[in-house]
């Protein structure tokens, strides 16, 4: 068989039924820790490991290397990993994931140099992950699991899956739905999300939907994480 008549090797990953299995798995592996969070209480605070529902934030990316593995094999998987802390994207897409960290160190040397009186302690509160681990262990804690275990899922698998057939327009705001839908245990179990007014919730929306405008072009087509993991927790 000559290589011209080869099936290509995206073929099966393209099928309707890989994203139904990817969004079905995303959303059993999260809710199986997140309901029982949301049944047993206490709530989730900023500050404190426990309870937490960090580790259901890892769902969306088991989910797609599970599909991947199903319909690729390990070759698929070992690709995807790869393509998942590549660096090798324009320094513009660099500029707008570090941009964040800019900002960090900007305003850390503002309050060394006694420019400002902004709160640095305020950087190790995040829900479900102890200050304890200080501002550079939670940051880095955010941007590992929150970053790359939701946005390799969802940015990474799921809309180049929707973008090659509905165009980035329509996979964005699909995405994006189906994403928004995947937290609403944690309006139950964060109390910084029962705390949301309608405005908030809006805005928290937008939010999400912000992130796939965001996505630079080259990891719209492949799976592919490393720039919206870097800037979306931040």
């Amino acid at each position: 068989m000559s290589p011209r008549s080869e099936a290509p090797i995206h073929t099966e990953r393209d099928a309707p039924g890989a994203l139904i299995a990817f969004v079905a798995l995303a959303y059993l592996i999260s809710w199986a820790w997140l309901l029982p969070v949301a049944i047993n209480g206490p709530d989730v605070v900023p500050g404190v490991g426990w309870p937490t529902h960090v580790p259901a934030l890892l769902g969306p990316m088991a989910a797609a290397l599970l599909v991947v593995g199903h319909t690729e094999g390990r070759a698929g998987v070992l690709d995807m990993l790869h393509r998942m802390v590549s660096v090798r994207h324009p320094l513009r897409w660099w500029a707008v994931a570090l941009s964040p960290v800019l900002l960090l160190s900007a305003v850390g040397m503002a309050v060394v140099a006694g420019w400002t009186s902004t709160d640095l302690a305020g950087l190790a509160q995040f829900s479900g992950i102890p200050s304890g681990w200080g501002a550079a262990g939670v940051v880095a804690t955010v941007v590992l699991v929150n970053g790359f275990g939701e946005e390799t899922g969802w940015r990474g698998y799921a809309q180049p899956l929707l973008q090659r057939h509905h165009g980035p327009l329509l996979a964005t705001m699909g995405v994006s739905a189906i994403w928004a839908l995947w937290h609403l245990p944690m309006l139950v179990v964060l109390a910084s999300f029962r705390s949301f007014g309608p405005a908030t919730l809006m805005g928290w929306t937008i939010g999400v939907q912000d992130t796939g405008w965001a996505t630079p072009p080259p990891l719209s087509s492949s799976p592919s994480a490393p720039v919206p993991a870097c800037r979306c927790p931040a």
